[in-house]
């Protein structure tokens, strides 16, 4: 029995809990700063530690559409690695050959965990036959197996390390199943990294 998740999430564990700072910044205005010149302005940023995906990028669940081994625009693979379009090293005349070591498997699985409760599961990302979008072609198949009673596959997402939540906002969570004769629940909760609390949980048929 073979089950298609297209961007899905069916248990999203939280894993962090955010400290507050209480500690005091105390700015004096009257005090003149560093001079600096009209003509230079704008903003420097760097995808580093999730300030981007997972930052300025607002979603909560990590590579959410099982696209994150995808290549960035203009790369190649080649022997489990990513290389960037070759230019010129001005610095020392040659050709740079820039590359980064690229786990395909890996990457594809990044956030997400399979696991079985009284049941064999597998999980594989693959290339949906019938994706909801071109440009989102992947989906997670879990393949089920040796169900007993009471039996559960487990799709977990850790987030950016953990679902970053607050106290009294809203949130949607929007995911797509599709099986050919599944007969049972859907279950999504968030799950406390720490204790293993439910915090919330809502039942689909």
């Amino acid at each position: 029995m073979k089950h298609l998740f297209a961007p899905a999430v069916l248990l999203l564990t939280v894993a962090l809990t955010a400290t507050a700072q209480t500690e005091p910044i105390r700015i004096d205005l009257g005090q003149k700063g560093a001079v600096v010149s009209p003509n230079l302005y704008g903003i420097f940023f760097e995808e580093i530690s999730h300030a981007g995906d997972g930052g300025l990028y607002a979603e909560l669940v990590q590579n959410r559409g099982f696209e994150e081994h995808v290549l960035p625009s203009g790369m190649t693979y080649k022997d489990g690695k990513a290389f960037a379009p070759d230019a010129m090293n001005y610095e020392h005349r040659n050709n740079r050959n820039w590359n980064i070591p690229w786990n395909l498997e890996e990457k594809k699985m990044t956030g997400w965990r399979v696991t079985g409760e009284k049941a064999t599961v597998s999980g594989e990302v693959i290339e949906a036959p019938d994706p909801l979008h071109k440009n989102t072609p992947h989906a997670m198949q879990l393949t089920i197996k040796k169900v007993q009673k009471g039996g559960k596959a487990v799709l977990t997402n850790t987030g950016y390390w953990g679902i970053g939540l607050k106290q009294g906002e809203k949130y949607d969570l929007r995911c797509y199943v599709r099986s050919a004769g599944y007969k049972g629940t859907i279950t999504a909760r968030l799950v406390d990294g720490t204790t293993g609390l439910c915090t919330f949980r809502r039942i689909s048929s």
